[in-house]
């Protein structure tokens, strides 16, 4: 085989092969089979010579990429000299990167979109070799990063992207009466901040979240609000990201407190905002639908930079604060005992769930252990590992078993919010209080009515446009299959619709909106674009490829424009309701004022702004002769905005004035069963998620982190505490005993020992570590004694047995070892690893030296 080879010297300065000695291309060739992708991205990550890469491009398709990558410009100038790679430079398909700075993540997602497939990543294993760190870099920070994020991006536009649309929409009269992010810049700085999510985990810390409260500032994923709130606790914010109608069914019957505060993405579930009783914060967001409109109200602050789930946000939302340090709990992105979410902190139903588990993939944990995961959860690691990099204060993941997060200091809740317990109180719902609207945060309501009526029109006449050009097309296509050279009836119906084509362009604001309603055809038209459909030469030909096009695409628009013209049409009506409600640039007429505009507020959903009237109406006016009509509606308002509480206290307060009122009666049956299911949510709290968990699981959470420093600490604090029983002191300061040994201080092991020994002598496994501490110390005959009377203490024990047999074999005191493995063979006689150990142990103490 006269194919070249190549050694290139790597990092510890050794000649490394790149390629096989006996037939590189016949190696390329076998490894090449066994790669069955059929559309998508395949990455190659080093090249060498190229012998593999040229292997994969044979399986280039229109559906199928090649991302080829070598780091090192050397051995790619070397490959163009060596060998004919011709075959990987003449398709559009196919892209060589080269260098150690080349950004891979974008080279993918652009092939992602190009072919609407995933990634499978080709590792050429001599390159690793070469480089580990650089290649291993490149494969989990770039590609399994970035493909990950737009993986789930895409999943979520494709199975979304009407929901987010359709919530947008409906959130813009919510958007423009709520205060921005930006009023919160720096209102806690230097304060803590706990992230609270909804991991299986959470259950294990949530009892400690009582301690933190008015030390830190809570901030809780919305799924997870009637979790904590049956459990007495109330955080100070929720964010909420996520459009979906079921997030929105983790408020029902859930008595929300109005000093909790709501921070929310606009694609988040309109419901929520709507029936949220507390102060409402909006963050900006870069979603097609929020940037057409966002001139026309004040700028509200941007939270939504790498955001993908509530604790991204929540994140970004402490950082906005000035929290540090940000403390994460129940972010497990991992499975716990077969859950994904703590009971009753997800949204999604419990078989579908239960569905996931099964499916998942496999990820270690932050104490290295093998455990479930959904891919999805990687994509929120990576993303939340991004947002810890670019913060430069402290992290600390608080969630016991989940996922390791790099940049995070893994510590329990105990120990991370133990600091700022001796600390002062402070009231967040006091400071929170003052940030209340003022006249520059209204929108511009005429520039606002204006936007959504021109796009309506848009969408009106984009119909008609579409319509007018699919029997175009029909017609050019009858023309083409008659055709037979000069045709005057096809340039005449070309050009027709060239002319068309040009007016489309007019509606650029209404077709960029249309991308999250069909997101395929969004991706379709991109990849059309890059498919230089334009430039074929044969005219016929050409003509033919942009008819398939444009029915494509101007059927989409006909699909696609109804369903957002229908929302715009509903926005429109609430908003010019809502303008009038305001009084802006009208004289506010009699029948707007009172009972009238609380009714009219309820009718478009704004249940906040009619309390905000109800309240001081009911106040002032003495209960016996309250207007049951004003009785009525504060009772629904206060059912609306989920103030359980509330409605109870007015339904006992005006229940004298709603005789015999079936609207009444249907009102109180309401309240009734609202307030027995919060009730009965209440006392259905385990026991055992607020009980104080085992003494010793805090020093074995450091130990199985391997921070053996903590480990010590905590097992000391536990064999010090003169309330514990004995058995549980002594087990302390055993364990402890095992964090000296890394720790390197033998003094200390024995003392513990010692101090072990003097609370539990019966505990067998004491006696073997001081023999052993012996063995090394004192020698044999010291530790005889320890491992004798641990056998009197364990004399039906033959794993104790058989243990100190070996450690006394492996001093070289096999005589003395005998014994306690004939002891082990007493309980276990026919045990052929224990015979075979006493047999060797026989041979050393019996051997006979063999004569000259």
């Amino acid at each position: 085989d006269l194919s070249p080879r190549l050694l290139v010297e790597g990092e510890e300065g050794k000649l490394l092969a790149l390629h096989n000695d006996e037939d590189p291309e016949k190696i390329a060739e076998t490894t090449g089979s066994k790669i069955s992708q059929q559309h998508g991205v395949m990455v190659l990550l080093g090249m060498g010579l190229g012998y593999l890469a040229k292997v994969l491009a044979k399986k280039v398709n229109d559906e199928l990429a090649l991302l080829v990558y070598e780091a090192d410009p050397g051995i790619f100038k070397t490959a163009l000299h060596q060998i004919d790679l011709t075959g990987l430079l003449g398709s559009s398909m196919i892209k060589i990167v080269v260098g150690k700075h080349a950004d891979l993540g974008s080279q993918c997602y652009y092939y992602m979109l190009k072919t609407r497939g995933t990634v499978q990543v080709v590792r050429y294993e001599p390159a690793f070799r070469l480089s580990p760190q650089l290649y291993e870099q490149k494969w989990k920070n770039e590609i399994l990063h970035y493909t990950n994020t737009n993986l789930i991006n895409h999943v979520t536009a494709h199975r979304l992207g009407p929901l987010f649309v359709q919530g947008v929409l409906e959130q813009i009269p919510h958007v423009v009466t709520s205060l921005g992010v930006n009023r919160l810049e720096g209102l806690f700085t230097g304060k803590p901040a706990i992230l609270i999510a909804a991991g299986p985990s959470l259950r294990k810390n949530v009892h400690l979240l009582r301690e933190a409260k008015g030390k830190a500032i809570l901030i809780s994923a919305d799924t997870v609000l009637g979790y904590l709130l049956a459990r007495g606790i109330s955080p100070d914010f929720v964010v909420s990201v996520d459009p979906q109608e079921e997030t929105y069914s983790k408020y029902m019957d859930v008595d929300i407190p109005k000093d909790v505060s709501l921070v929310y993405h606009p694609s988040c579930n309109a419901q929520i905002v709507q029936h949220f009783p507390g102060l409402k914060f909006v963050c900006n967001s870069s979603m097609p639908t929020y940037e057409w409109l966002k001139h026309c109200w004040p700028d509200k602050g941007s939270l939504d930079g790498h955001v993908q789930c509530q604790v991204h946000l929540g994140f970004n939302l402490a950082r906005a604060l000035g929290c540090d340090p940000i403390i994460i709990i129940g972010h497990d992105l991992c499975y716990t005992d077969d859950l994904m979410h703590v009971k009753g902190g997800s949204y999604l139903k419990e078989e579908d769930e239960t569905n996931l588990v099964k499916k998942g993939v496999k990820t270690s944990n932050m104490f290295g252990e093998i455990v479930g995961t959904y891919p999805v959860f990687l994509g929120y690691k990576a993303t939340i590992e991004r947002s810890i990099e670019a913060f430069s204060g402290r992290v600390i993941n608080a969630t016991e078993g989940g996922v390791n997060l790099e940049g995070a200091e893994n510590l329990l809740l105990m120990d991370a919010i133990s600091p700022w317990c001796e600390e002062k109180t402070f009231q967040v719902s006091s400071i929170m209080e003052n940030l209340v609207e003022v006249e520059g945060d209204k929108p511009d309501w005429d520039i606002l009515l204006g936007e959504v009526k021109g796009r309506i029109r848009d969408y009106f006449r984009l119909k008609r446009v579409s319509r007018h050009l699919l029997k175009l097309m029909d017609d050019i296509d009858e023309c083409l299959k008659m055709y037979a050279g000069n045709d005057p009836k096809l340039d005449k119906l070309t050009d027709q619709a060239e002319r068309l084509t040009g007016r489309v362009s007019h509606y650029s604001k209404a077709l960029g909106l249309l991308q999250l309603i069909d997101f395929s055809l969004e991706e379709y038209m991109w990849k059309a674009s890059t498919d230089a459909v334009d430039l074929i030469d044969d005219p016929i030909e050409r003509l033919r490829k942009q008819l398939d096009r444009g029915r494509r695409y101007y059927t989409g628009i006909l699909n696609a424009a109804p369903v957002i013209e229908g929302f715009l049409k509903e926005l429109h009506s609430r908003l010019e309701r809502q303008w009038q409600l305001e009084g802006c640039g009208l004289q506010k007429s009699p029948d707007m004022e009172g009972l009238n505009q609380i009714k009219a507020y309820v009718d478009i959903g704004l249940f906040d702004k009619a309390e905000m009237i109800t309240a001081p109406l009911v106040e002032k006016v003495a209960h016996p002769h309250v207007d049951p009509q004003l009785a009525k509606i504060s009772v629904q308002v206060s059912l609306e905005l989920h103030q359980i509480s509330i409605a109870r206290r007015r339904v006992k307060a005006f229940g004298k004035c709603c005789v015999k009122d079936p609207e009444w009666d249907n009102l109180l049956n309401k309240v009734e069963t609202s307030s027995e299911k919060w009730e009965k949510r209440i006392q259905e709290v385990e026991v055992r998620e607020v009980a104080t968990p085992p003494p010793l699981n805090s020093g074995d959470f450091y130990y199985r982190l391997k921070n053996y420093s903590r480990a010590r600490n905590h097992y000391e604090r536990i064999a010090c505490d003169s309330e514990l029983l004995p058995a549980i002191r002594g087990e302390a300061w055993f364990r402890s005993s095992k964090t000296y040994v890394t720790l390197e201080e033998k003094g200390s092991k024995v003392f513990a020992l010692e101090q072990a020994l003097a609370l539990a002598p019966a505990d067998p496994k004491i006696y073997y570590d001081l023999g052993v501490v012996s063995l090394e110390m004192q020698g044999v005959a010291t530790a005889e004694k320890f491992f004798q009377k641990g056998v009197e203490v364990s004399l039906d024990d033959p794993e104790f047995c058989e243990a100190v047999g070996a450690v006394l074999c492996a001093a070289g005191a096999h005589a003395q070892a005998i014994p306690y493995f004939e002891q082990a063979l007493l309980t276990c006689p026919t045990d052929s690893r224990l015979l075979q150990e006493i047999s060797q142990a026989y041979q050393y103490v019996f051997a006979v030296e063999p004569t000259a």
